[in-house]
């Protein structure tokens, strides 16, 4: 019987993002600077202000999905076991010169892991550098004719928040898991969020679950070494 290699891509898809300045002032919705000194006090991340045609400056929108692992390295958080600022990106322990093709965003790059390493040593996780609202997940195999998708796995996420707020400890949920040995090229899972919301009334039609979930960290673990 012969083993046939595991090969992974992913992928994970950010909703829509839309940011509101709210005044200190009485004015809804407005936020003055007195003086072009003021002004020159703020900084701003590069694409985030539109000067308009009539002076004002309004916020930029983000309408579009979005590949949230693609800039993963552009954003900075701390670690509380250093206390540095560290990028986002991709860990691996098997085959981990290869991990970071995960994330490449190119179709003709993949990672497999090493079968010389035992099957704990498998699982990898992405940290999107930031929490994000993030959609669905999106695995996809490389569609090759020497090569079978995973079979078993289980797909785990994080918000970014710590379980003790003084270490790097993360509790992770499951939100997808095989329930039959996989044979897909792709394969989704869509995120939800429930939430029952504070607000009662007799003809009030409340939706408890939204259609993403608050996401940092990424897990994937296989649970079978396929031959």
């Amino acid at each position: 019987m012969r083993r046939h290699d595991n090969k992974l891509l992913s992928r994970v898809t950010q909703t829509a993002v839309v940011l509101a300045l709210v005044s200190a002032s009485s004015v809804a919705d407005v936020f003055q600077f007195n003086s072009k000194r003021d002004w020159e006090t703020w900084t701003f991340p590069p694409g985030v202000l539109v000067t308009n045609n009539d002076g004002s400056i309004t916020l930029s929108r983000v309408d579009k999905a979005i590949n949230a692992v693609s800039n993963s390295t552009d954003f900075l958080h701390k670690v509380k076991r250093t206390r540095d600022l560290i990028p986002g990106g991709i860990r691996g322990f098997s085959n981990e010169s290869a991990v970071e093709n995960l994330v490449d965003g190119r179709d003709d790059t993949y990672w497999q892991p090493s079968q010389n390493d035992v099957l704990d040593d498998w699982w990898i996780e992405i940290d999107l550098g930031r929490m994000v609202y993030a959609t669905k997940i999106t695995l996809t195999f490389p569609d090759t004719t020497d090569a079978v998708p995973f079979r078993n796995f289980s797909v785990y996420i994080n918000d970014g928040e710590r379980s003790t707020a003084a270490k790097d400890i993360f509790q992770f949920t499951r939100v997808g898991r095989t329930t039959s040995p996989n044979e897909s090229r792709v394969v989704e899972y869509a995120l939800r969020t429930l939430d029952p919301g504070p607000a009662t009334g007799e003809h009030l039609q409340a939706l408890d679950t939204l259609s993403f979930a608050a996401v940092q960290y990424v897990r994937f673990v296989p649970e079978e070494i396929h031959d």
